[in-house]
């Protein structure tokens, strides 16, 4: 409900009625204004636009999904690590901004109250590093992204994206492991 408060507003495009097709194409262009503006930000090729849903779109909301639906949501793993990277590095707001995103995306790794935490990248952290994270699942995918922090102060950028596997609870962390082994032997040993 949050995120679709926060789209709602920063677009103007609430929900409602079916519209006719030319109000429908305005409705569609205040909307995409998200893509336009993550375009400016060199995130290209995702669609960030339609509010997520438990039960489907209705209405107008339905009718911007397009035909049979191509107009979905998507995003890609360069979009994803390119946000949390830009969001560690301050590239797209104020500090102030960046200490209020960090403050919600900060988990402690592992923590079994939070499954963001325990159930994705941070359940395969060792001791004493630190976890900025964004996990999503839905009926079909479990996907995460995450930016870690080494108790030496390095940071990097994970991102776990997958399809068809969203009741798997052990496969992000396996995925994330292997990958943390490959690129960080000396951290991440058996």
């Amino acid at each position: 409900d949050a995120t679709a408060l926060v789209l709602d507003t920063l677009t103007n495009s609430t929900g409602g009625p079916e519209l006719p097709p030319k109000e429908l194409a305005v409705w569609m262009k205040k909307r995409q204004g998200v893509n336009r503006w993550l375009s400016v930000k060199g995130i290209n090729d995702v669609n960030l636009c339609q509010k997520p849903w438990n039960e489907g779109p209705y209405g107008r909301e339905r009718q911007g999904y397009g035909k049979d639906g191509v107009l979905a949501n998507r995003l890609n793993a360069d979009a994803s690590l390119t946000m949390m990277a830009g969001i560690s590095l301050g590239a797209w707001h104020k500090t102030a901004d960046q200490k209020i995103m960090f403050d919600l995306l900060r988990r402690e790794p592992g923590d079994p109250k939070d499954a963001q935490a325990s159930d994705f990248i941070g359940g395969v952290l060792p001791k004493g590093w630190r976890l900025w994270s964004k996990a999503g699942w839905t009926s079909k995918v479990r996907n995460d992204v995450a930016l870690i922090e080494s108790p030496a102060g390095k940071r990097h950028v994970l991102v776990v994206l997958t399809r068809g596997y969203s009741e798997d609870v052990t496969l992000v962390p396996r995925l994330a492991r292997a990958a943390l082994r490959a690129c960080l032997p000396s951290d991440f040993r058996d």
